[in-house]
């Protein structure tokens, strides 16, 4: 268990979310020696990144923050992308710049973060240089503007409940046991909008933890929280 993340930016909810975890450089040059456990769970300094396109704005000395319009300049932003089975970057429409229509590409399974450096700065991903356009992914560090260090997490949002309006409107059945849902239903919902029935044992249980939704492979993830944490925030 985690405390809550600190964030300004307003998100519809969505199955998973990627943040960006801020590490203070003194905890990261001090990785190398084993962190003191704290007994109390830590208050994360944590952003949120929202659906679609937002912007990074780190401009040195500042305080580094998660924009949903796009800035008048772009000397200190970074253009973030949050990337699934469902973006096709040939789609990409808009005027502002987007990190997948410089991708052109499809993305498969995995959840994927795109960022795109639209400033002059220099940003680091895993201790190397990186490219103009770079895919992030659940682990990764990046370190931005010689000043600020980030660790990319994903968290899982609750997707356990009774199934959604439109699931029963249109009165699909369970792709594992056939069965109809019903509005007394528990179901899990995948990112990929397929729902099974999660009713616990002795009941209609046709998905588990770590197992794979039939319709897209995606490991599936019944717990809310993060998958990781990097031991710099768990000191």
């Amino acid at each position: 268990e985690y405390s809550s993340v600190n964030s300004s930016v307003n998100t519809a909810i969505v199955p998973r979310q990627f943040h960006l975890i801020r590490i203070p450089l003194q905890a990261a040059a001090a990785r190398r020696s084993p962190p003191a456990r704290s007994s109390s769970a830590p208050e994360l300094d944590a952003m949120i990144v929202p659906p679609g396109v937002s912007y990074l704005v780190a401009a040195p000395s500042g305080t580094p923050r998660i924009e949903v319009e796009a800035p008048a300049s772009f000397d200190h932003t970074f253009v973030l992308e949050p990337l699934n089975a469902t973006t096709n970057a040939a789609e990409a429409g808009g005027t502002a710049p987007r990190a997948s229509s410089v991708l052109g590409v499809r993305v498969g399974r995995r959840p994927l973060l795109a960022l795109l450096n639209t400033s002059t700065l220099p940003a680091a991903v895993n201790g190397q240089i990186a490219p103009s356009v770079v895919l992030l992914s659940d682990r990764d560090q990046i370190f931005l503007c010689d000043e600020f260090l980030f660790h990319v997490a994903i968290y899982n949002l609750a997707r356990v409940g009774p199934p959604p309006a439109d699931l029963l409107a249109s009165q699909k059945k369970c792709p594992v046991c056939l069965t109809p849902f019903t509005a007394s239903s528990t179901v899990f919902v995948c990112d990929c909008g397929r729902a099974m029935h999660c009713e616990g044992k002795g009941k209609l249980e046709c998905v588990g933890e770590g197992s794979l939704c039939p319709a897209c492979q995606t490991p599936v993830t019944l717990k809310e929280g993060y998958g990781n944490l990097p031991e710099e925030v768990l000191a």
